[in-house]
């Protein structure tokens, strides 16, 4: 494509660079009004929140199980919440959790040795022990 179609590859890396510029300038442009959507009360944006999730859930797949996982992730925020258990770390394992496994290979190879054999997840595991040594507190 280089080498036969330049106009349309210069065509793309232009649109794109033109594209960052005028979203740039965009968003500093809306920045205080966006900023004003934090005043409204969430009872307000509550309705068109969940009616664009519950489409951005099924419209993937069309699954009705997208909506059932939806929905039971969000009964369990919403009891950590009550619970006043955190929420951001559940959150960030889920998301990692995939990489996670695929590069640490605990368990996509059946075995647990060979995951400790990983330089990835030794050093992962080496640094959670001795941060837990350095916050053990013998006493309590």
């Amino acid at each position: 494509m280089a080498t036969d179609h330049m106009d349309l590859l210069f065509t793309v890396i232009w649109s794109f660079a033109l594209a960052n510029i005028l979203g740039a300038g965009l968003c500093l442009f809306l920045c205080k009004p966006l900023a004003r959507l934090t005043t409204i009360r969430f009872a307000y944006l509550a309705p068109a929140f969940l009616i664009t999730m519950i489409f951005g859930a099924y419209q993937s797949t069309k699954h009705l199980g997208d909506l059932a996982v939806m929905l039971g992730l969000g009964l369990l925020g919403w009891g950590m919440k009550r619970m006043g258990w955190p929420r951001p770390p559940f959150l960030i394992a889920f998301v990692l959790s995939v990489s996670t496994e695929r590069y640490s290979g605990f368990l996509s190879t059946g075995t647990t040795g060979t995951g400790l054999r990983v330089p990835v997840s030794l050093s992962s595991w080496g640094s959670c022990r001795v941060l837990h040594l350095l916050d053990h507190d013998p006493k309590a």
